[in-house]
This record gives C-alpha cells, sequence and structure tokens, in this order.
C-alpha cells in the first residue's frame, strides 16, 4: 500500500510542477488542464496521508514533536481550506485577492501544504514521509515561485501587497 501512495504522489506532485512550467497563460489553466491539476492534488493529498500512515518503516519521535507535527498539520489544513473557501476554487479570480486570510499570506494554500507536508510525517513517525517532505516542500516553494512571477506581471499592485503580507 504505501508504494502505491508512494508513486502516485510522486507523480501528481511531478504533473503538478510540468503543468506550472508548461502553462504560458492563465488561459491555459482553466478547463480540462485545471480539472486534471484538481484531481491530481486531491490525489497527492490523499496519498500522502495515506503513505504516512502505512509506513512500515516508523520511528518513534518525543511526545512533544508527535503533538506539534499534529498542532502543524491541523493548522495547516485549516489555512488552506480557508483559502479554498475565500477563492471558491483553485482557479483565479482574475482580481488581486487582499482580505481573509489573503490579508495576512500571500500564498496561504501552499503555507497550509508545507505546514501539513512537515507535520504528518513528524505525527505518525512516517521514515519515508520524512525523507519526502524536504523534496516535496522544495516543489512548494517552486510553484510559489513562479506564481510571484506571474502575479507581479499581471498586477501592478503585487509589489506594494507583497510587502505588507508574509509569504
Amino acid at each position: 500500500m504505501v508504494w502505491v501512495c508512494l508513486v502516485v504522489f510522486v507523480a501528481t506532485n511531478g504533473l503538478r510542477t510540468y503543468v506550472e512550467f508548461t502553462a504560458q497563460e492563465e488561459s491555459d489553466q482553466a478547463g480540462p488542464v485545471m480539472a486534471l491539476v484538481g484531481v491530481s492534488m486531491a490525489l497527492l493529498w490523499i496519498s500522502w496521508f495515506l503513505m504516512c500512515h502505512y509506513d512500515p518503516h516508523l520511528v518513534a519521535l518525543p511526545r512533544g514533536v508527535v503533538w506539534g507535527g499534529l498542532i502543524s498539520c491541523l493548522l495547516g489544513s485549516l489555512l488552506f481550506l480557508a483559502a479554498l473557501v475565500q477563492l471558491r476554487g483553485v482557479i483565479s479570480p482574475g482580481r488581486l485577492i487582499r482580505n481573509g486570510v489573503f490579508a495576512k499570506f500571500r500564498h496561504p494554500m501552499y503555507v497550509g501544504f508545507l505546514f501539513w507536508l512537515a507535520g504528518f510525517p513528524l505525527y505518525t513517525g512516517s521514515l519515508i514521509g520524512l525523507a519526502l517532505a524536504v523534496p516535496a516542500m522544495a516543489n512548494v516553494l517552486i510553484w510559489r515561485w513562479r506564481e510571484e512571477l506571474a502575479l507581479c506581471r499581471s498586477y501592478p499592485e503585487y509589489a506594494e501587497y507583497k510587502n505588507s503580507t508574509w509569504f
């Protein structure tokens, strides 16, 4: 089971990154491409949790680390879901959002990803999850970097917004 989840996780992560680097315009992000990204991101999320849960190579971590991992995972999930609800999906609304969770974080979904990528393997003690968390987090940072470039081109006011928010 863990190996199937590992393959799904790596494949969906790769697909998401491929779309990030091949989509040239926001119009490329619409329709079937975004549906594919949405499905791949759901599979990525599910496979991550299953892979960490069923990892046969668990390590015993101190209780404080385990609780910290759980809190990180829950906060990350809440932040991601709050942003998803506020955007009403993952497709850009065609304007710069500066209220709600976006008043503090430019990329609350990515922050949520980072928190649960770090938190869940700490909570479960998943050795495979801990090993994959670093490259997976680097991938999220690449997505963010690419998105920042596009937002700077699309919205002249983005530089000011960027200076007034975190991440």
